[in-house]
């Protein structure tokens, strides 16, 4: 499904821009291995969002790393987001 807003597509080729840069992954059939550091907030999880979007496709292995410190009393919530 092509996205539905220009500025999600034009993520989409940045993203895709940066991954092919990296060269392919090693091994013949094999998936690029993507970590991503989630803070929850907005920048973060749309980055995640985008990832996803494009994993099956582009041959992604996602993997997500995400810390709920407490120090806030939002921090739960944002842990519940990125979990999602």
């Amino acid at each position: 499904m092509p996205p539905r807003h220009p500025s999600i597509a034009h993520a989409l080729g940045l993203v895709r821009r940066r991954l092919a840069a990296l060269g392919p992954p090693s091994g013949p059939g094999s998936r690029r291995r993507v970590h991503v550091a989630c803070s929850g907030g907005a920048d973060s999880v749309a980055l995640l969002g985008l990832l996803h979007a494009i994993a099956d496709r582009d041959a992604l292995r996602l993997s997500v790393g995400h810390v709920d410190h407490g120090l806030r009393p939002e921090s739960g919530d944002e842990a519940a987001r990125v979990a999602s």
